[in-house]
């Protein structure tokens, strides 16, 4: 074995060596002070040469044993510093994730610490230190980059400095940084390579980790910008792009955007196929997303993405409940990850953002997601832009469609042409394949017409125009179908049982039809036909179709009147044809007249009588006669031309028209000779002329109401919407070129449908007369007042000083019709709502300043109504959420969203239960639970309540049964009845018809009926309640005191009870007033041998006022809350009990 060297350690600090030379020096001077001392005390005792070697051989022991005690405890000393040294050497490494290591290059041997060790994977010895083991644990794809350095620092002198991958036992890859200097012996030659090697897995881990968050952002800002700057044309473009980038810096195999409409249904769109590089080893599995042939699939995750859940699913995992079924179709379809970002706005669900197979990163793998969330409001933002706009093309399309039926239907051209453009206009607006009129629209004839059709060159036409076709009877179903509504019908040809064969041969899909009511003839038939596959016509495509056939049955209605006219010039050019002629001589020497019979039979004058001028003179109108004279003897004399009109008188006393026309006759000397001529009875012309010019007068006094009624209301002659939107426009031109703003008011009566409903509508409309002229005295010569339907009308103020000036102005026109209006002997008093939309802030276009002012005006009428309201964006989506609820409601049956719940109520005195209220709750899949003060108006402004007031009947009566069956008593169950259901007039038929399906008697149920209702159609309800009494069933006035009763309908309605509202409730003992109501009311009820109910108690004290007072039966949150029926069990079961 060679010799190695002796190292020298360059660098080392000299405080070992001046340590060591300081301890060499103690020893030297302790020891010679020995000897000096020891020395000097000997030779004072004078010693015996035997006791002189006894003491120096006892004075050296004592040297050696002091020396090597002393030696003892310094190297003690010594080791136990060198080992809390080293301690803190390991604890230091430990926490720093630093390790010492030493390369020996004579031996090629390797030391290392235990960090070091656990750096690389080696908790245990079994590592053999040489350097081939070091160079095994490095990176394969770093070791030649950590050769190179190697080298470097043994030939050139140059520091090991490097950062690589480590390659653990277990195959995980961590990284460290290694740092080391070269130890040279003392001929300088390298002898030693000593340094550290640290865990720089966690800083590496973060640097990649910042790297895609940045990448990520910078994605997100680019998509961002790229949607925020796309047009609505290029919008589905610029999304799949803003997908393709950030899918790429996730390293996605495939990437889409699935929607989710408002039922639930999933559609794909913008895949995205990886464009980003792939390693040989990795190809991507799958070039085009899975999910875009089954987005069907994520029905399961619907409810994790409603509660913004951001998720990833691994194959690697196995998720459990409802994500189990998204996992095996992964597995399925060999998909190793996917990622699904939610896409919400304002709670709801428009879809999801899916990329497939990316990579694992704490980026996109964090709980909160924050960078994925703002991708899903990226998306959501754009989505929902794309909607609104799409709603605005909607409109846009619907305003412009309908402007070029109106243009068409002014222009000046023939019936059967002008009817041919309109229905060319018709098949071109709708892109149908068949645009036709069917005349006339009569079930009974038996034939009918198609005066005129248009289709596409690629589809024949149905029926030849003009022919008679004979009515089938799918004929006649359908012309009664159409007569049926005053609405477009659908029709399917897949629909119809057995459609006839002519359907298939005309290759008809679908049509959509609707009947014309012409003011003159029968009724017409405007109609569409789908060819190429079925149709599903969109409810704005079916409200222009509605406008367009009023529009058309309007102008069919002037055609045919303007027909009449021209039947009736007509017969008057025929009466000129087969007008009457005679001719006359007059021998001017003789002063003889010589006439034709004809002439004689229009004088009415006999045949035989000879007639001279002085004879025919009489004859002749007073009036008319200077004229005849002068013109005869400008003819006699002045050889002037005869022709006048005048009138005479018959023998027989009646006056004729005629016409008389002669010339002058001269002898052969040139005197006037005789005047031959003829006469013609005019009176039929003349009166037929007279009544041309009549009808002409008549027919131009026509063309010019038409004119006006075409701009104007029928009923309040005020400008229509037709007009208004031709006078707004105008008014946005100039307040645009004028730098001003003007104001557009929407106003609406309160409560207008209960004046009508309760006394007509010729009251109605006669209310409507006198506010429409009250407004018109209010407002300005230049402002503009229109009624554009119903009780809604909308006034335009122009140049306008501040929002203030229009808010005064609005109080003035508030307080004008708040003032009473007597009609038909009654003093009305309304009041009105206004929503107003101000130019510029609120809108730039009739369209949206009318709409915006509509939502304000909505706003209003919530606000207790009598009140106006500025438009605000908050508008919009209230709006928006109205239109959601009806969405909502129309579904939450089907759904079975609803559910009722019962609150108990109890004998006062007794304390014992005598029934329950069936209370109504709506449990929302997405936004819980929502009021039925919030749903039950909505409910009654569509139409819903009905549907949903037999729910709450049939379902309360079933719950009553059931509780009957298991032998609990329950009093009688009382279920409100809504205004609307009772206003049908079929409420009786119905609780009998409920009573027998479900089985519960009569006794056992009790309806309650709000007083303001009951009270405003007390003559109509008093039968129908009558009829429900005589079923046995109980009825009570619900709200007691908040209508308006009249004791003499109140003492006639068959009504069993009286139920004080709430508000008078709440506030006792504190409120003097609602204490003073209330035991008027209970006093009211005994006077008519009424049972008295007390609602919303919740006190000990409102409970002992009321039962001081006489009240019998109360309810509230004192005795009971409204519970589920199970929770009611246990109560009812005891009060069985008794």
């Amino acid at each position: 074995m060679s010799k190695q060297p002796t190292c020298r350690f360059d660098g080392r600090q000299d405080s070992s060596k001046l340590a060591a030379l300081r301890v060499a020096a103690a020893y030297f001077l302790a020891g010679l002070l020995w000897i000096l001392i020891s020395d000097r005390l000997m030779a004072g005792l004078s010693p015996s040469a035997d006791a002189m070697a006894w003491l120096q051989s006892l004075k050296g022991g004592l040297f050696v044993a002091l020396t090597s005690l002393g030696l003892y405890f310094l190297l003690r000393l010594s080791y136990r510093q060198l080992g809390a040294s080293e301690a803190r050497s390991r604890i230091a490494q430990h926490l720093s994730g630093v390790g010492v290591w030493e390369w020996t290059l004579g031996t090629d041997q390797v030391y290392w610490s235990s960090e070091v060790r656990a750096i690389l994977g080696e908790e245990s010895k079994a590592l053999v230190g040489t350097i081939d083991a070091v160079e095994a644990r490095v990176h394969p794809d770093d070791r030649q980059r950590w050769r190179d350095n190697v080298r470097a620092c043994l030939n050139e002198g140059k520091g090991h400095d490097i950062e690589f991958r480590i390659l653990k036992p277990d195959g995980q890859i961590a990284w460290g940084a290694a740092l080391g200097d070269i130890e040279r012996d003392a001929s300088g030659q390298a002898c030693r390579l000593v340094g550290v090697l640290m865990d720089v897995t966690a800083r590496k881990q973060a640097e990649q980790d910042l790297h895609e968050r940045l990448a990520l952002e910078a994605a997100l800002a680019d998509a961002a910008t790229r949607l925020v700057q796309s047009s609505d044309e290029t919008l589905d473009s610029a999304i799949g792009q803003s997908l393709q980038c950030i899918g790429h810096v996730m390293a996605a195999n495939c990437g889409l955007l699935i929607r989710v409409d408002n039922n639930s249904a999933l559609s794909s769109s913008h895949p995205l196929s990886s464009s980003h590089p792939w390693s040989a080893q990795d190809p991507p599995k799958h070039q085009t997303p899975v999910l875009q042939a089954h987005p069907e699939i994520l029905h399961s995750a619907l409810a994790r993405l409603r509660r913004d859940e951001i998720l990833h699913l691994s194959t690697s995992r196995d998720p459990v409940g409802d994500l189990a079924p998204l996992a095996a179709f992964m597995g399925r379809h060999d998909l190793p990850t996917l990622v699904l970002v939610p896409i919400l706005r304002e709670g709801r669900l428009l879809g999801a953002a899916s990329f497939e197979s990316a990579k694992p990163s704490a980026v996109w793998t964090t709980p909160d997601g924050r960078l994925l969330r703002t991708l899903g409001a990226i998306l959501a933002a754009a989505l929902d832009r794309q909607a609104a706009d799409r709603r605005n093309r909607e409109h846009t399309w619907y305003l412009e469609a309908l402007d070029r039926v109106s243009r068409t239907l002014v222009e000046q051209r023939p019936p059967k042409e002008l009817l041919r453009r309109l229905t060319d206009l018709i098949l071109e607006i709708f892109a149908a394949d068949r645009a036709w009129l069917l005349y006339p629209c009569d079930p009974h004839a038996a034939s009918f017409q198609i005066p005129v059709e248009s289709t596409r060159p690629d589809f024949p036409g149905a029926f030849a125009e003009g022919t008679e076709v004979p009515i089938d009877g799918f004929t006649v179903e359908v012309m009664r179908l159409a007569l049926a509504s005053d609405n477009p019908r659908i029709l399917h040809t897949q629909d119809i049982a057995e459609p006839p064969e002519y359907l298939h041969r005309f290759g008809v899909q679908s049509r959509m039809m609707m009947a014309l009511r012409p003011e003159v003839g029968d009724p017409w038939i405007l109609g569409l036909h789908q060819c190429a596959h079925p149709r599903q016509w969109t409810a704005v495509e079916r409200r222009l179709f509605r406008a367009i056939a009023e529009r058309v049955a309007s102008a069919l209605s002037s055609h045919l009147l303007l027909d009449q006219v021209r039947d009736s010039e007509n017969r008057l050019l025929e009466a000129e044809r087969i007008a009457h002629l005679g001719h006359w001589e007059l021998d001017i020497a003789r002063d003889q007249l010589s006439w034709s019979d004809e002439v004689y039979r229009i004088f009415g004058v006999s045949a035989n009588q000879m007639m001279t001028p002085e004879r025919l003179a009489p004859l002749i109108d007073p009036a008319d006669r200077p004229a005849v004279d002068a013109s005869l003897q400008a003819a006699i004399h002045e050889g002037k031309e005869h022709a006048i009109d005048y009138r005479i008188h018959r023998q027989d006393g009646e006056q004729r028209w005629i016409h008389c026309k002669a010339r002058r006759h001269l002898d052969a000397k040139g005197r006037p000779l005789k005047l031959t001529g003829v006469i013609q009875d005019i009176t039929e012309r003349v009166r037929d002329e007279q009544h041309r010019r009549l009808v002409a007068s008549v027919f131009e006094k026509y063309e010019a109401q038409l004119h006006h009624l075409s701009q104007h209301d029928a009923l309040t002659n005020l400008p229509n919407r037709l007009s208004l939107d031709e006078r707004l426009a105008q008014a946005l031109r100039r307040a645009e070129r004028q730098h001003r703003t003007l104001a557009v008011l929407f106003l609406d009566l309160d409560h207008f449908k209960h004046i009508n409903d309760s006394l007509g509508h010729p009251t109605g409309d006669r209310l409507l007369q006198a506010v429409a002229k009250r407004l018109t005295e209010q407002l300005p010569r230049d402002h503009t007042l229109a009624r554009i339907g119903g009780d809604e009308f909308v006034l335009l103020l122009e140049d306008i000083a501040s929002p203030e000036s229009v808010g005064r102005a609005v109080e003035k026109l508030l307080a004008s019709v708040a003032q009473p209006f007597d009609l038909d002997q009654r003093r009305l008093t309304v009041s009105a709502s206004v929503g107003i939309a101000l130019y510029p802030r609120d809108g730039q276009d009739p369209a949206t300043l009318l709409r915006n002012a509509d939502a304000a005006l909505h706003r209003a009428k919530r606000e207790d109504r009598d009140n106006y309201q500025f438009y605000t964006e908050a508008l919009t989506r209230d709006a928006t959420q109205r239109i959601w609820l009806e969405n909502g409601l129309r579904q939450a049956l089907a759904r079975e969203e609803f559910r009722l719940v019962y609150q108990p109520q109890l004998d006062l005195a007794s304390g014992c239960l005598i029934g329950l209220e069936a209370l109504i709750r709506w449990s929302h899949p997405e936004r819980g639970e929502i009021s039925p003060g919030e749903f039950i108006p909505i409910a009654e402004d569509i139409g819903l309540i009905h549907r949903l007031g037999d729910w709450v009947l049939r379902a309360a009566c079933r719950q009553g049964v059931k509780w009957l069956e298991r032998g609990l008593e329950v009093g009688r169950i009382a279920v409100n009845v809504a205004g609307p259901q009772l206003k049908r007039g079929n409420l009786a038929a119905k609780v009998t018809r409920i009573l027998a399906e479900t089985g519960l008697p009569a006794k056992h149920l009790e309806l309650e009926v709000t007083e303001g209702f009951i009270m405003a159609q007390a003559e109509a309800a008093i039968a129908q309640l009558d009829a429900i009494r005589d079923l046995g069933v109980a009825l009570s006035i619900d709200d007691f005191g908040t209508g308006y009763s009249s004791l003499s309908y109140l003492k006639r309605l068959p009504i069993h009870k009286l139920k004080i509202d709430q508000s008078f409730v709440r506030d006792i003992p504190g409120d003097p007033d609602d204490m003073a109501i209330s035991t008027a009311i209970i006093a009211m009820g005994k006077s008519l041998k009424l049972t008295v109910i007390a609602e919303g108690v919740e006190t000990p004290e409102q409970a002992r006022f009321l039962q001081e007072q006489g009240c019998q039966e109360v309810q509230g949150y004192l005795y009971g809350r409204p519970v589920p029926p199970e929770e009611l069990e246990e109560r009812l079961a005891s009060a069985t009990r008794g």
